[in-house]
């Protein structure tokens, strides 16, 4: 039953990361050519090759978290069905060309990120870590800084084109899952023994939070910027 469960709660995630990814795409690429779906299936790849050969040995994980993570979260975050029915879609729609093209793409792309991820992660030597004050500038303060001042020229460029809301909601989202799932990497990457899954949990949710204050913050700077200048 755990089981099942662990696997239910990593395919919701799974999905709703799919849904924003798709939709992000589709609104900057449109529907041509199905880029979103490829984009999705690469990088869910990419990140099967390296977190089953690299993060899952080292994080002490038990079976039901494996199982949220692989089967459930990168699961339903990839679409075999939706690349086969768009294909189709092509064929049908008179673009031969495109549609073999989605195929070989589809194909190479995948198997090529499976291996990237295999190979960075068999590649990975983890250090020994000591709390500094340069670990601290480098591994943490700095990050975030940067990563406030790409949200504020990100919205001010957004209230330049008059984005909607939907879309920068959209954007602040996959901005903060990348950043927190970077620095989570780089910090796991910087360890000689792997966190206990709690630990883990617990610097996800910091992280998190720091991340959504970066945000609110870089919302009120960019519209209160223009009023003074």
């Amino acid at each position: 039953m755990k089981q099942i469960l662990a696997i239910a709660l990593g395919g919701s995630m799974g999905a709703v990361s799919r849904f924003m990814v798709a939709n992000a795409l589709i609104a900057a690429f449109g529907r041509g050519f199905p880029v979103a779906t490829l984009f999705i299936n690469v990088t869910g790849s990419f990140l099967m090759g390296f977190l089953a050969e690299w993060i899952l040995q080292r994080v002490s994980f038990q079976g039901e978290y494996r199982l949220a993570l692989l089967v459930g979260s990168l699961g339903a975050y990839t679409t075999f069905s939706t690349f086969a029915i768009e294909t189709l879609y092509l064929f049908e729609g008179g673009a031969p060309l495109r549609a073999f093209l989605n195929i070989g793409l589809s194909v190479l792309l995948c198997l090529a990120g499976v291996w990237l991820g295999m190979f960075l992660a068999r590649g990975a030597s983890p250090t020994i870590i000591w709390w500094s004050p340069q670990l601290f500038l480098i591994g943490f303060l700095l990050p975030w800084m940067l990563f406030l001042v790409s949200a504020l020229g990100i919205h001010l460029w957004l209230d330049s084109i008059a984005c909607e809301p939907l879309c920068r909601r959209v954007l602040d989202l996959l901005g903060l899952s990348f950043m927190v799932a970077a620095m989570t990497f780089w910090w796991l990457f910087r360890l000689e023994r792997p966190p206990e899954l709690s630990g883990l949990v617990l610097f996800m949710v910091i992280q998190g939070l720091l991340g959504a204050g970066c945000l609110a913050l870089a919302a009120w700077l960019a519209e209160s910027l223009p009023k003074r200048f």
